[in-house]
């Protein structure tokens, strides 16, 4: 589905681009920004009527996506690519977004109370192994960490 919206727009702006002479920088970014409430909209339809198992071709996909991330990594194209951007843009650019962090958060609460029903009593009891661990000391320290992450551990893996 995504596909084809993306072929199709591709598609249309050719067509458009024959016919019509092009924009300014400011005419088309404009256009762009406003066209957001539009496009969100359409997107969120999209979402809404798929019938096709995202989920079961993403996982058929994981070779394609390891794949396509090892070739990128070992050209150095992901090392490239995050250097253009650098540590102040990407500080700049995940500050601009920062508003969105609270909507995930307000549309995930649900789900995350669904998954705390089930991790909060396995969190509560690795607390209380650990509790009862000797203490006072590094390697005491050491081991009551190392039992926490480990029981954790354990709990995801066994699911």
């Amino acid at each position: 589905m995504i596909r084809f919206i993306a072929v199709k727009k591709i598609q249309i702006s050719a067509e458009w681009l024959t016919n019509k002479p092009m924009a300014d920088l400011a005419t088309t970014v404009s256009r762009w920004r406003d066209s957001a409430a539009v496009g969100q909209q359409r997107y969120t339809e999209g979402v809404q009527a798929t019938q096709e198992d995202v989920v079961g071709k993403a996982i058929a996909a994981q070779s394609a996506l390891l794949a396509n991330f090892t070739q990128a990594v070992s050209s150095g194209r992901w090392a490239r690519r995050l250097g253009e951007i650098g540590n102040a843009g990407w500080k700049s650019k995940t500050l601009a977004k920062a508003a969105n962090y609270g909507v995930g958060i307000t549309a995930g609460v649900d789900e995350y109370q669904r998954q705390m029903q089930t991790w909060l009593p396995i969190i509560d009891a690795a607390a209380a192994s650990v509790n009862a661990m000797p203490s006072g000391t590094l390697a005491a320290s050491i081991a009551r960490m190392t039992a926490f992450a480990t029981a954790l551990n354990n709990a995801k893996l066994s699911r």
